[in-house]
């Protein structure tokens, strides 16, 4: 008589091979390798699987894009969260919370994590990620930027667990061991000539330690972390092999430096698609791809004498500015300090007594310039200015009053136009595609006060790090890395980007990403005791195509489907024939009760604040901020309005207003508003909404403030993701809020992203039903 299988063993088989059958994604990524540097590798016989990989006819080569800046964060934040531009640089200063950051230390990389994945599913949800920026939400992640800490390194490197290993993997260990003793000797060979060519002792000693670690034991680590996911049957898998970016951050993007680790990248994803094939818990697609290239550069301290910071120091200096000292160090010289310093708890000096400080964040090509308090526009304009013709820089950017960004080059000052016709001349593959990202870049409100740009037309880029490859600006080897994509998965032009990469990646994975915005097309509700409040700053009525037309706003007002509307940048020319009042009266509403509060005037147009409604309001205030504090009497002037109805028999108040650029500036603006003067009384009597652009983010110390008294309407919904308004054609932020105290119930809040909301303006409309709830209301 035969035997039986037991039940349980037979379900666990069944369901084993059911696990087969379902489809699955490895992502590879090989940091920094250029499409250029990719073409020689495969031409000198560095990559022979690539080779054959791109040789068989199972995968198509395309160029990859990483849009800007590239950089990993960014390139990892557009894959795994769908997020353009989810940071500006790799080190950048946060002035909302007054934090430094670097994407490499745990704290900040959850932190850019957390903001990315309240607007979008993460693609590596129970997946598996490893040596990435972000963990995202990974079942299994190992060796991440969220996971740099102590702890975890100790734990992976505990004396234990590696003898534990050897014994289990024998063979394996006695390899690895053996690989660490050839690039030991091939790195002390290296060191000396580095020595003898640069005299740097200190860093070459650092450098051997550093090399031998990535290149070898992490990457080994990395390939048996990612054949245990295989085994288990993980839908989703990346990891990213950085052994030759970091070397060619310190040698250069074509040294033999450089290209010796591609071999052991190429058979460490060889052993990876071998796993997948013969023992993988699922059908496995594969694509390999570099998230950026490298730039071949000269470090601005070679070329110059002196460091940026120290060039920024000599020209703004003298004005009671001081520079706070960050250094500018290539990647891995910059983590092995980062480490070495958070281990012995040292933290940044504090700032100079009397003086504004000014922050230099410049790990590569391109240095964000952040000013205390922040900077006037002229005051921005002088600084690029200067920065272009006395500091060797041939571009820098700034930010003009509504917040657009303007180019500064040796040959003029414009819009980013002038950006376009250089990159054209100098025949970048990505060129349009490079302006609209940097557009993005300069506007997403993390970047500095002032930018300047290391990329040279015709001439090898500077790095403000003293490297010899880098990346991070708009150069054509920055910017031009490679995909190899599954013969199957066919795009309509021959390059991808992260957002691409990420459609390939659940659609061969057979999963579905989530948390779509959010289209308002409802109509109004009937009932009295609702009132449905939008906000929506305008851009003084140009839209994202540079074309002012107020009757395009109204006609995404009309759409909006709301009763009440708070505008932000509103605006009005001198004689009255063009205005954001008329169009409304024209698209809208003709019997509208409207309250235009003019801030500043440009060019014969006057711009402010407005709050227009289909119901009758009395004004209670409607003025400029009057602050304490001289340092904000140089910025753009900001105000706001609080107006009065009748709801249910009830007096109800809607406010509106328009926050500053700078994060103390936001700071005095909410303790303003909280004040009793303006809704600190009403907020504790009457139910009372306060909507506008607070240009600050909804964790932020400006949004805190408020929070005191007032509740985030967004946040009211349970069970669905809160929406982003700014960039309208690509939102990543959200700094255009409505908040209400509790005498109101949100029915329904979000962005509206309808019919011609994306080019309209820079910012979506945002909105929100609110409900008053009588049993809380005052009466009238």
């Amino acid at each position: 008589m035969k035997n039986r299988a037991h039940p349980d063993k037979l379900q666990a088989k069944l369901e084993g091979e059911t696990a087969r059958k379902a489809p699955g994604v490895i992502l590879l990524q090989v940091d920094g390798l250029a499409r250029r540097q990719f073409e020689s590798a495969l031409a000198s016989g560095r990559l022979p699987f690539l080779q054959s990989m791109v040789g068989s006819g199972s995968h198509s080569l395309l160029s990859f894009y990483p849009g800007q800046p590239s950089s990993t964060p960014a390139v990892q934040a557009e894959i795994v969260y769908g997020k353009r531009c989810a940071v500006p640089a790799f080190s950048f200063y946060d002035a909302e919370r007054g934090e430094d950051y670097r994407m490499y230390g745990a704290a900040w990389a959850r932190r850019v994590s957390e903001l990315a994945s309240q607007e979008a599913a993460s693609l590596l949800e129970g997946g598996g990620s490893y040596a990435n920026i972000y963990s995202a939400g990974a079942r299994r992640a190992r060796y991440c930027g969220e996971q740099n800490t102590a702890g975890h390194w100790l734990e992976e490197i505990s004396l234990l667990r590696l003898v534990r290993l050897a014994i289990s993997y024998p063979g394996r260990a006695a390899k690895v061991i053996w690989l660490c003793l050839v690039e030991v000797l091939l790195a002390v060979r290296d060191c000396v000539k580095g020595v003898i060519s640069r005299g740097d002792l200190a860093s070459e000693l650092k450098f051997v330690v550093a090399r031998v670690g990535v290149s070898i034991a992490l990457r080994e680590a990395i390939r048996f972390r990612m054949m245990e996911g295989i085994k288990e049957g993980l839908p989703v898998l990346h990891a990213n092999f950085f052994g030759y970016d970091e070397q060619a951050h310190r040698r250069g993007p074509e040294s033999e430096f450089a290209h010796w680790s591609l071999k052991g990248i190429d058979g460490a994803i060889r052993k990876i698609c071998r796993c997948a094939k013969e023992k993988g818990g699922r059908e496995y697609s594969v694509i390999v791809f570099s998230d950026h290239g490298q730039e071949s550069v000269v470090p601005y301290e070679e070329e110059h004498g002196e460091s940026f910071d120290d060039k920024v120091q000599a020209l703004f200096g003298e004005n009671g500015f001081h520079v706070r000292e960050g250094g500018a160090l290539s990647a891995i010289m910059e983590r092995a300090q980062y480490a070495a310093r958070s281990l012995v708890g040292l933290v940044d000096d504090e700032e100079v007594v009397g003086k504004r400080w000014i922050r230099v964040k410049s790990m590569g090509p391109v240095a964000h310039i952040y000013v205390q308090n922040g900077l006037p526009v002229e005051s921005k304009r002088e600084w690029a200015r200067r920065i272009v013709s006395e500091s060797g820089i041939q571009i820098a950017f700034y930010r003009d009053e509504l917040g657009d960004p303007v180019c500064v080059t040796e040959d003029g000052e414009g819009d980013l136009g002038l950006l376009l016709e250089l990159l054209r001349a100098c025949e970048h593959p990505f060129a349009r595609e490079v302006v609209a990202d940097t557009e993005l870049m300069v506007k997403a409100g993390l970047s500095g006060d002032v930018i300047a740009l290391g990329w040279r037309p015709g001439r090898r880029s500077l790095s403000f790090a003293r490297e010899r490859g880098a990346h991070g600006g708009p150069g054509m080897e920055e910017c031009h890395g490679f995909a190899l994509l599954p013969s199957g998965f066919q795009r309509n032009r021959s390059w991808v980007r992260g957002l691409d990469l990420r459609d390939a990646a659940f659609e061969l994975s057979g999963r579905c990403p989530v948390g779509n915005a959010v289209t308002r097309t409802h109509p109004e509700r009937p009932e009295s005791e609702v009132l449905q409040l939008a906000s929506y700053n305008v851009h003084g009525g140009v839209g994202c195509d540079r074309r002012l037309d107020p009757d395009r706003i109204a006609a995404v007002v009309s759409r909006l489907h709301a009763d009440v509307v708070c505008f932000q940048e509103a605006f009005e020319s001198a004689d009255g024939r063009v205005s954001l009042e008329s169009a409304l009266r024209r698209r809208w509403c003709e019997d509208l009760s409207y309250d235009f509060l003019p801030l500043h005037e440009k060019r014969g147009v006057r711009y402010g604040v407005a709050i227009a409604s289909k119901r009758p309001f009395r004004v209670v205030r409607s003025e400029g901020f009057e602050l304490s504090d001289r340092r904000f009497s140089r910025l753009e002037p900001r105000g706001a309005q609080a107006v009065e109805f009748e709801l249910s028999g009830e007096r109800v108040w809607v406010a509106n207003t328009h926050f500053g650029l700078a994060a103390g500036e936001r700071q005095a603006q909410a303790k303003a508003l909280l004040e009793d003067s303006w809704l600190g009384d009403a907020a504790s009597k009457l139910p009372v909404a306060l909507a506008g652009d607070f240009n600050a983010g909804p964790n932020s110390t400006t949004i805190e403030l408020l929070r005191s008294r007032f509740k985030d309407t967004q946040n009211a919904l349970e069970g669905r993701r809160t929406q982003a308004s700014f960039l309208s054609w690509a939102p990543i932020r959200r700094i255009d809020h409505i908040l209400t105290t509790d005498q109101w119930t949100v029915a329904s809040a979000g962005s509206f992203q309808g019919r011609g909301a994306r080019v309209a303006s820079d910012h979506l409309p945002v909105f929100a039903d609110l409900k008053l709830d009588t049993r809380e209301a005052v009466s009238a």
